[in-house]
């Protein structure tokens, strides 16, 4: 759950700074170079350098993170349909907000999962701390009945 959670966050931030430089004119090699560096996933940004080798050699974007193997297929057809079409950019904005999008919706219902566990664990702990309370209360009441 969480190594799927981390590695759509990565996909969209990467997503939308590279195509927020890509749409300020910013040349598709440097672009990639200063949105590899956001990445906090050391796999994802050793990807990423191999595929800024690779466009560096004159391969397409989509042909060299198809090449990884480590970004989702949806990505790479919006990707590949971005580069077709001359709406790198655009595409690259549209896979940041889907994955954003489902990082929230996981976190969200993980969040409403967790709560009832949450509520029933201190339950039980506040409930153990009365018992122990209530026990040695009925122990000292014991010693002075004696």
């Amino acid at each position: 759950f969480v190594g799927n959670v981390v590695q759509q966050n990565e996909i969209a931030r990467f997503s939308r700074t590279l195509g927020i430089l890509c749409r300020n004119d910013v040349p598709l090699l440097d672009a990639l170079s200063t949105a590899r560096c956001t990445m906090s996933n050391l796999v994802l940004r050793d990807v990423l350098t191999a595929v800024e080798t690779e466009v560096r050699q004159g391969k397409t974007l989509d042909a060299a993170l198809t090449a990884t193997g480590s970004i989702p297929e949806l990505a790479l057809r919006l990707v590949r349909i971005g580069e077709q079409t001359s709406q790198l950019p655009r595409m690259l904005a549209r896979v940041a907000d889907i994955y954003q999008s489902a990082v929230e919706r996981r976190l969200d219902r993980f969040a409403t999962l967790i709560s009832p566990i949450l509520t029933i664990v201190i339950g039980v702990g506040i409930g153990g701390l009365v018992i122990s309370i209530m026990t040695a209360l009925v122990g000292l009441n014991d010693l002075a009945l004696r």
